[in-house]
């Protein structure tokens, strides 16, 4: 079947959680709970996100923004 990312439309139910962009990336934007889908074909996969700390300024650093894991 292979990856069909290219194929998906996305969606999510509470856009003031997260939202998702046309290539599935998802941005946080409010504490709370939501759920995102991924259509292709008329088969939906779902999956329910939680966001906590959306406000919170998180401080750069090479380790975390740079470095592989």
């Amino acid at each position: 079947m292979g990856d069909r990312t290219g194929q998906a439309a996305f969606s999510t139910d509470n856009p003031r959680v997260a939202t998702v962009a046309a290539d599935g990336t998802v941005t946080p934007v409010g504490n709370g709970l939501a759920t995102l889908s991924a259509t292709v074909e008329g088969r939906v996969a779902r999956v329910s996100v939680s966001v906590e700390d959306a406000g919170r300024d998180e401080p750069w650093s090479f380790r975390n923004h740079v470095l592989p894991s």
